[in-house]
This record gives C-alpha cells, sequence and structure tokens, in this order.
C-alpha cells in the first residue's frame, strides 16, 4: 500500500515504485474523513512527487482521522417488560446500524439469564460527540422509546494489539 506525499525524497520514490512496480494507489482522505483508495498510473508516479509505505492495519478509516482509534462505546438499558418493543423495531434499527459501513466496530444486544434481550452495545466511531449523540436520538429503537437509559462514552481499543 502506498499514498502520495509532496514531501518524500526521490530516493524513497524510486524505492517505493521498485517495490511495487506493477499497482501504485494513493490513499487519501476528504474533508468528512472517508477514506479514498485510487490507483495511479506510473507516469504520475513519477511526476507528482514521491511515496512512503504507512502501516497497515484493519482500522485504516479510524487511525486516518485522528491518528489513533477514539470510538464511542454505547450502552443501552431496555425499559422493564419493553421486549415486543424491541423485537417489532429491530429490522429497522439493524439497518440503520449496517448502514454505518466500517465505521462499526462491534455491536450487539446485552442478554439477560435467560438470553432474552435486554439492551444493546454498540461500538462506532463518529466524528464528534454531537454526531454519537444525534446517532443515538435518531436510532429506531430510541424513536420507539425502548430505552430506558442510554450512555455513551469515548471508547480506545487498546487490547488485543
Amino acid at each position: 500500500w502506498m499514498f502520495h506525499s509532496d514531501y518524500c525524497s526521490s530516493a524513497t520514490q524510486f524505492i517505493a515504485q521498485q517495490v511495487l512496480s506493477s499497482i501504485v494507489l494513493r490513499l487519501s482522505t476528504t474533508a468528512n474523513g472517508i477514506l479514498l483508495i485510487t490507483p495511479i498510473k506510473a507516469e504520475e508516479f513519477l511526476r507528482r512527487g514521491s511515496y512512503s509505505e504507512p502501516s497497515v492495519s484493519n482500522s485504516f478509516s479510524y487511525s486516518v482521522k485522528r491518528g489513533r482509534p477514539v470510538l464511542y462505546h454505547i450502552l443501552c438499558h431496555d425499559k422493564p417488560g419493553s421486549l415486543q418493543t424491541r423485537l417489532d423495531n429491530r429490522e429497522a434499527h439493524l439497518a440503520v446500524v449496517k448502514a454505518l459501513g466500517d465505521r462499526l466496530f462491534a455491536a450487539g444486544p446485552l442478554l439477560n439469564a435467560d438470553d432474552e434481550m435486554i439492551g444493546s452495545v454498540l461500538i462506532i466511531d463518529f466524528d464528534s460527540d454531537a454526531a454519537a449523540k444525534t446517532f443515538c436520538e435518531q436510532d429506531p429503537y430510541a424513536q420507539a422509546g425502548l430505552f430506558e437509559q442510554v450512555t455513551v462514552t469515548r471508547w480506545r481499543k487498546t487490547l488485543p494489539a
């Protein structure tokens, strides 16, 4: 994986071109934090500047935007006796969560001793506290009045590395 940088030396450019002689990719982010991966032609590689190798991980969108992942842990507790409300709104909720794409780190229901759903845990990459709050307010479960309590906390994955 390579990314464009106008500030690397020509020696780095030459080495990078030798390592990836057939495919060169440019990684960039848009103003709203979307990661773009685009192939570029070898001629453009030589003309536009040099390249360097970033570390590759499965959390590109997190580390590109902030340098280090800062996610939001959302803990939701259902109102007692509201399982039917959860079931009635589950498909709409899952559609909203799935639409998050790679911004979703983890999600799933809390379970009681009888394996009945009694709440939710979501870990999601948001751009701000306000965006996390808005998501929680617009979640179909919240709109249906399912939750007794919702707690949103900044969270950072430490282990496993």
